[in-house]
């Protein structure tokens, strides 16, 4: 029944969309072929400014480490971290909610899927939580706006989740966003690789996804699997919910730090991650300072996941020679 509900859902979601859509087109056509044109020349003559402007892949490598990586990519207008979003007091969007415990990530789409959120007053199970799509809130340095489609009702008659919470499948999330009445998190996800392959195959129900406070410190390797630095923070775009890049440390200089894609890592099979290049590769991109989160990953890591695995998201296998 909650696949059924589902469909309907997301059939009702695209019914409308297509329907103002084609109002849309009916009532404005011509204006709207102009406007196209204009802001299609406009954009293209941007993009080839930007591309002539832009600096090298090797040279941003040499820049100095504090100015952050390059201006490519994709840019997200915001970013938080996700130690930030931890410990966010949701008092003040509803008083029945204590504050975010933890995230359910999904690393081969790049999305934190959920926000795990305490209650101020437990229900009858004193560790059980409510489990909320992140995009349910507007999050800016650690403070929430409770978004219009999130109603105190459903808060109120939406049904807890108890531990394990390292349990979080595709499946059970799906179900909290159906809670909800939204659509599932992956859709943008899957229509992009759809898009590149129309053969691509998505695992909706028994993906396993994980918990920030597991991945937090979770070892980096290189090549030739010397520890690199560890996974100390993600940077997350409240907006789309998806994860921009994860934060390296260093055991070096833990003043500087690396934004790099989640793409970029291999998964282990002893829990690490691992990049595919060499240490003094690895430990040579831009780097950037606390006080300066980047709004872009630079377009060395871009590129390095273009064109080595051909697909975002943690890679779960070696890459292959073609």
């Amino acid at each position: 029944m909650n696949g059924n509900r589902s469909q309907r859902l997301l059939g009702r979601w695209c019914e409308g969309r297509v329907t103002v859509l084609v109002l849309s087109c009916l009532v404005a056509a011509p204006l709207a072929v102009c406007s196209w044109v204009t802001v299609a020349r406009a954009d293209e003559s941007g993009q080839q400014a930007q591309r002539d402007q832009a600096p090298s892949a090797e040279s941003k490598s040499s820049a100095e480490g504090n100015r952050g990586p390059s201006a490519v990519g994709h840019h997200h207008e915001t970013l938080v971290r996700a130690t930030e979003v931890i410990g966010t007091d949701l008092a003040e969007v509803d008083d029945s909610l204590g504050s975010v415990a933890d995230l359910v990530l999904d690393l081969q789409t790049s999305q934190a899927a959920l926000a795990l959120c305490a209650y101020r007053d437990p229900p009858q199970d004193a560790e059980a939580m409510l489990a909320l799509p992140i995009t349910a809130w507007a999050f800016d340095r650690a403070n929430a706006i409770k978004k219009p489609w999130l109603t105190d009702e459903m808060i109120r008659q939406s049904s807890p989740v108890t531990p394990p919470f390292d349990r979080f499948d595709r499946r059970l999330a799906g179900e909290q966003y159906q809670q909800f009445d939204q659509p599932p998190y992956w859709l943008a996800f899957v229509d992009r690789q759809q898009a590149k392959d129309p053969n691509f195959e998505f695992d909706t129900r028994d993906f396993k996804l994980v918990l920030f406070s597991s991945l937090k410190d979770t070892a980096v390797v290189s090549s030739e699997n010397d520890v690199v630095g560890t996974i100390s923070d993600l940077a997350i775009d409240p907006i789309s919910s998806q994860i921009a890049y994860a934060v390296m440390d260093t055991a070096k200089d833990r003043a500087k730090r690396f934004a790099i894609p989640l793409g970029a890592f291999v998964a282990t099979d002893d829990q690490r991650f691992k990049i595919e290049l060499g240490r003094d590769e690895i430990l040579k991109r831009p780097t950037f300072r606390e006080s300066n989160l980047p709004k872009v990953v630079d377009r060395g890591w871009i590129e390095y996941v273009a064109v080595r695995y051909g697909r975002e998201g943690v890679q779960n296998r070696p890459h292959q020679p073609r």
